[in-house]
């Protein structure tokens, strides 16, 4: 049986413990990629085409592998789940 939350990806024995209520506060973070999206979406003349795909890439990719921040999938990005 899973025990992880499918909502905040934590066990369900902490996250639904009644007695962890008040020990929590909501927090955002915005994610540049979704942002770069979501504002070509949101253009007035925007008309997406039918089976359209939009997905965000880097502008410059020699600038954000440089930054650091290149992963190879999403999983490296997030090494605490997937068991890393």
């Amino acid at each position: 049986m899973d025990n992880k939350c499918p909502q905040c990806g934590r066990s369900v024995f902490v996250c639904r413990n009644d007695d962890n209520l008040g020990l929590w506060e909501a927090d955002t973070t915005i994610c540049a990629a979704q942002a770069a999206v979501d504002e070509r979406r949101n253009q007035e003349k925007y008309k997406p085409e039918p089976g359209e795909m939009m997905f965000a890439r880097p502008i410059d990719e020699d600038l954000i592998a440089g930054s650091g921040l290149v992963f190879k999938s999403c999983k490296d990005a997030y090494p605490e789940s997937n068991g890393g």
